[in-house]
């Protein structure tokens, strides 16, 4: 075989190789677009319990301060 007849198969591998990675990238892409949304739906909920345990402690401490 030639060098010419050698490079084609060779350039198309690598172009198929390439694609295939390219394709995987968008997978890994979207699911830390998935994982990241969920992180912040978490982290809107520790907000919101913060919020509860601040109300919760102000109601305590009023109950205390009134004895």
């Amino acid at each position: 075989m030639s060098n010419e007849d050698v490079n084609t198969p060779l350039l198309k591998s690598q172009y198929n190789h390439i694609n295939h990675l390219d394709g995987r990238l968008d997978e890994v892409t979207a699911n830390v677009r998935t994982v990241e949304g969920k992180f912040q739906g978490l982290e809107g909920k520790f907000q919101g319990l913060e919020g509860k345990f601040d109300l919760l402690q102000a109601e305590v401490n009023g109950r205390l301060d009134a004895l």
